[in-house]
């Protein structure tokens, strides 16, 4: 979760993914790509999924 995705023929990086946690008192835990962590009824787990690399130089 620390490389972006390349581009192909000059085409930008993606963005990487992301893993989020949401507890019970509102907060929004950030965590990395290989973690361990315990979730309570109720809280939700979010992956954001990397996006692909762009593909040939912006005109």
């Amino acid at each position: 979760r620390r490389v972006r995705p390349f581009g192909l023929k000059g085409g930008g990086p993606g963005e990487p993914g992301r893993n989020f946690v949401r507890r019970h008192d509102g907060r929004i835990e950030e965590l990395p790509g290989s973690a361990h962590t315990v979730l309570e009824a109720g809280e939700a787990f979010t992956v954001v999924t990397p996006t692909g690399g762009g593909y040939g130089k912006a005109s």
